[in-house]
């Protein structure tokens, strides 16, 4: 999206790293996901972004201003007042709540951002074999 900031992935490892997109199914969002998968209090916590952890099973964190709090908070310390929900969860129940997902990752040798359209001339789109 046009004039956010990137936020970097955090990998304890450095064979490959990305970025990633979700448009969630229609009557979704990032507010309905966090109440139904982690039951944040959307009266109290409001979510404002969620990592997806997979290791040996899948985790989502999801982190939510407290909405009664945040102000003074970042006044006083310049960051961002949240409380995470951590919650292991089912890999297909989360896509389930995604119309798109788009994750892309290159090689540390490879500048991540515009790779594709600054780095890669496509020949054409192979299909696998059945």
């Amino acid at each position: 999206m046009e004039g956010q900031k990137e936020i970097p992935a955090e990998t304890r490892f450095d064979d490959m790293t990305g970025a990633a997109s979700i448009n969630f199914r229609e009557g979704e969002s990032l507010q309905s996901f966090a109440a139904k998968i982690a039951h944040v209090d959307l009266d109290r916590y409001q979510p404002i972004f969620m990592r997806l952890y997979v290791e040996h099973y899948p985790i989502i964190t999801i982190y939510a201003l407290d909405k009664a709090n945040y102000q003074a908070h970042h006044q006083q310390t310049g960051k961002l007042l949240v409380r995470k929900y951590k919650v292991d969860v089912k890999l297909e129940e989360v896509l389930g709540y995604f119309k798109q997902l788009d994750f892309f990752a290159a090689g540390r040798r490879l500048p991540g951002r515009g790779i594709r359209r600054n780095y890669v001339s496509s020949v054409g789109r192979e299909k696998p074999e059945a």
